[in-house]
Order: structure tokens, then sequence, then C-alpha cells
């Protein structure tokens, strides 16, 4: 019988114990080795939402169906959220079988869409007028509890082009910020939130100007057009037509004299000060003037009016605009803030007073 060689006692447990720290150990690092990212299922934790159609009060009914397109695009744009398509909403509620009356744009209605639809938040809304004061409301459901997660209410005068330009786009950042709990940041400055638009009436000739504060100011987002003179003030190639859409061209003299009482033209330092709450010179064109092929959802809402020289020659319309700072350099030169549509960079420089540029009023 072969001899067998035992190990002492204290040996054998204390190869034991080493064994077991050996195990806890590697089975606590296992717990603790980060996971790898899962893209897919990162994914699939974005919330699904759908948007109902905008019932209409007073308003046309082909003006709700297009703000709700643009509220739809504007949503899915700010990637915080996926949105599903209005056809496959409607060929899924088809296939259950729903059926409806009227707008269904109370919370009962929305969520038993939504519980059809499978989603995690509805949108429902309406866009309504009375007498000149359209109001746009929004609320946002949540599919689950029916409980209203967020709500946004917008009142504005004038055109009802307003709401699709300006409140739609606002509107949807407040909403899906409210949904997802992230902060839908508009510019890279705390100092430049997202002002309401307001309306401004010129007691001298009854135009209205929407306006926006920014920074210590409020900005007029239109060009003057008011009369100043036959003479030193002039619709871009002398068509009536261009004044309307793109504002006069003044000489720095009746520029001065252009902007109504309270209101007054921005320093140089006043557009320097602008400039720089947009991020600087060379990225305040992005919310200066809307992206080429793309409709104007921009901050200012700057036009390439042009200029016309010295000589009366009308040039630039289409490719850049120039307006007129108080701040002059000299007995024949002003300083003139420009934006470039082609590049998107804009320049402050010296231009002879004769030359008619645009006007910003600001208060």
């Amino acid at each position: 019988m072969p001899k067998i060689h035992r190990l002492p006692i204290f040996v054998a447990r204390d190869v034991f114990i080493a064994m077991v720290l050996l195990t806890f150990v590697a089975a606590a690092s296992f717990a603790q080795a980060p996971a790898k990212p899962d893209t897919a299922s990162a994914k699939r934790k974005l919330l699904v939402v759908a948007v109902m159609p905008l019932s209409a009060q007073g308003e046309e009914e082909s003006s709700a169906k297009i703000l709700t397109e643009a509220l739809a695009d504007e949503i899915l744009r700010l990637r915080k959220t996926r949105v599903m398509e209005r056809s496959q909403m409607e060929t899924i509620l088809k296939e259950q079988g729903f059926q409806q009356s009227g707008a269904c744009d109370k919370t009962d209605c929305a969520v038993e869409v939504g519980r059809i639809l499978g989603i995690d938040r509805m949108v429902v809304g309406s866009i309504g007028k009375l007498g000149t004061t359209h109001t746009l409301s929004l609320r946002a459901l949540d599919v689950a509890t029916g409980e209203v997660v967020a709500s946004t209410r917008k009142s504005f005068k004038g055109e009802i082009d307003l709401a699709l330009t300006e409140m739609i786009p606002i509107s949807a950042r407040e909403l899906v910020s409210a949904m997802s709990g992230q902060k839908m940041v508009e510019l890279e400055s705390p100092e430049t939130p997202m002002a309401e638009v307001k309306v401004f009436t010129d007691p001298r000739d009854d135009q209205k100007y929407e306006y926006v504060r920014i920074g210590s100011l409020d900005w007029m987002t239109r060009n003057m057009n008011y009369h100043v003179s036959d003479y030193h003030a002039w619709c871009y190639d002398a068509a009536p037509a261009n004044c309307g859409f793109l504002g006069r061209l003044y000489t720095w003299d009746k520029a001065n004299l252009a902007c109504p009482p309270e209101w007054h033209l921005p320093s140089a330092r006043n557009w320097d000060e602008f400039i720089a709450i947009l991020g600087g010179s060379e990225k305040a064109g992005a919310y200066l003037r809307a992206p080429k092929g793309s409709r104007d959802n921009s901050l200012f809402k700057a036009r390439p009016a042009g200029f016309r020289d010295q000589d009366g020659n009308f040039m630039g319309n289409g490719s850049f605009a120039i307006w007129w700072t108080s701040s002059d350099s000299d007995s024949a030169q002003a300083y003139a803030r420009s934006l470039d549509f082609g590049t998107g960079s804009t320049t402050i420089d010296a231009a002879p007073k004769a030359e008619g540029h645009s006007v910003r009023c600001v208060r």
C-alpha cells in the first residue's frame, strides 16, 4: 500500500482560507467590471412621443394641420425623444378599429390613443384666435398614468405665421425639456434666454415691429420701414414692395431719426455686446439668420437687404445685410455692422454716411 503524505492541519487550513479569499476577490472584480454600453438598449430608452392633430378654435383647419406637422418635426429635431410618424399612427389606429368623433385633444381620448399605439407620451393641444390675438396651447401626457407632465401656452398678436416661425420651436423645446428631464439650451451663453416675442406699434404710422429681449436691451426683429425722407431713405431698387419685406435703406443722418420714440439706433458697443452674447462674430450668424433653404427660426430674422452706394446704385440684395450704428468714425463716415449670408460671419467697419443701409432699433 502506497504511503500517503498529508499536509499538517494548520497548512491545509491556510490554503483553504486563501482559496476562499481568491474566489471572493474574483467575484467582486467581476461584479464591479464596467459593462459594455448597449447602443440598442440606450436607443430604446428614448421616450416615444406622438403628436395628435391640434384643434382649431377660430383658426383655419389648414393652419392647425401645418402647425401640427411643424411641432412633430421640431420635437424630432431636438433628438431627445423618438417621434411616431403620423402615417404609422393612422395605420395602427385603423388596424385596432379605433373610432373617434371630433378632435382628440382631451386627456381621456389622448391616453386611450397612446395606449393603443404603445407609446410613452402624447402631445395634444390647440391653436385659437380671439380678436387679433392667437393662442397656442400644448400639453404632454404620460400615457401610463394619464398625468400632464408638461404644458406650455403662448399668446401673441399679429399674423399666424409667428406661431410657425417662433412659437412652435420655443414650445417644442419647453415640452421636450420637461419630458426628457434635460434642459434645452438655445444659445451657448446663459445671458441669452429664449425671450418672449412681443410686438411694438410705431405711433407715427401704425406699423408693427416684433422684438425680443437680448441681454439688457430689446432688439427689433424687423428692419425699420419708417418714411423719413423722399431723398435720404429708399426702397431697394426703388420698388415699394421691397420696403415692406426688407425695410428701408437710410443715410446715416436719417438713420438716427428713423427709430420710434423711446427707441434708438444701437451704438457700435451695443452691437459688439449683442454679437458677444451670441457667441462671437464667427458663431453669431447662426442666430442672426436662418440656414439656407430652411424656414426662419432664427433669433434676429436678418434679411439680406443689400445697400445703396453714394452714386445711387443698389447692390448686395440676397448676399449680405448692413445695419448702421449710432457711432460715427469722422465727419464723413460712421460704423456699420454687416452680415455675410454666404459665410455667416459678421464684421463692423466704417462706411460713408451718404450710403443707404438698414436700421434695427433697440430700447
